[in-house]
């Protein structure tokens, strides 16, 4: 399929990355320059420990958790207002199962998401 962009696995490292410049910010900027806007991201994130079933963002707009203590104020001023689309939500579900999956609308991005 043409219109199909390839899966890629990123580690966040230190949240530092967002605010610092450094060579992994380069080279994150430098991949992400050769890539088309893509309709949606799928992340999956560790720090969002959960029991029983899978769970799957579905606030429209999740706010922006700093899961995280002893960095420099700006990181806690950093806001991700990415947008958890619906359909994207119920492609997940379809994909996982109804019975597998539990949509949450409390959680929100922590920084495995947004760094």
């Amino acid at each position: 399929m043409p219109d199909r962009q390839p899966a890629l696995f990123i580690g966040h490292g230190s949240p530092m990355t967002m605010i610092t410049d450094s060579s992994e910010r380069s080279e994150l900027a430098r991949v992400g320059g050769m890539l088309r806007r893509p309709r949606a991201v799928l992340c999956i994130t560790a720090h969002w420990e959960t029991r029983g079933r899978t769970h799957v963002t579905a606030a429209g707009r999740p706010r922006t958790i700093h899961d995280f203590r002893g960095f420099p104020q700006a990181l806690f001023d950093w806001r991700y207002p990415a947008e958890s689309p619906a359909w994207l939500v119920e492609r997940v579900a379809g994909l996982l199962g109804e019975e597998r999956i539990a949509r949450d609308d409390a959680w929100g991005y922590d920084h495995g998401t947004w760094a």
